[in-house]
């Protein structure tokens, strides 16, 4: 119960974060849909355990952590250039290498290398949505 409620609760706050995103510029559009969209992915994931319906599971989490990292390189291409912003992705990059190794396998940390992977990319849309509010001058 407590991984599902942690999961509702993300999905929830994805939401929410892509609500109070300003539509004006289309790089808040894209921010804004791509949020949606992982949000409803969280759900799916939480609706399809893998014990049963492994195979969409499987889609679904792929599906987000692809969404993620998409999103994540063109944060990286929209804000001001910052070696905190750029260790945050190699260390979502890494992670979801090391969680694509372990999907297949029957044993090892898949799941601290998903939590690192989601730590890391909410450490990026957090850095991004301060220095977009600090900063009139940003991109977007």
């Amino acid at each position: 119960i407590p991984y599902g409620a942690a999961l509702l609760l993300y999905a929830f706050c994805l939401w929410k974060a892509s609500a109070a995103s300003d539509n004006r510029a289309w790089q808040r559009r894209i921010l804004s849909w791509s949020l949606k969209l992982m949000a409803l992915l969280v759900v799916g994931i939480l609706a399809t355990p893998d014990t049963f319906l492994g195979s969409l599971h499987m889609f679904l989490g792929s599906s987000l952590f692809i969404l993620q990292l998409i999103l994540s390189l063109l944060l990286l291409k929209w804000l001001t250039p910052h070696l905190i912003n750029f260790a945050l992705f190699g260390l979502e990059l890494l992670s979801g290498i090391a969680a694509w190794y372990y999907l297949p396998l029957s044993r090892g940390p898949l799941l601290q290398t998903q939590v690192v992977f989601q730590l890391a990319f909410i450490g990026l849309l957090a850095r991004t949505i301060r220095m977009t509010a600090k900063s009139s001058s940003a991109k977007f």
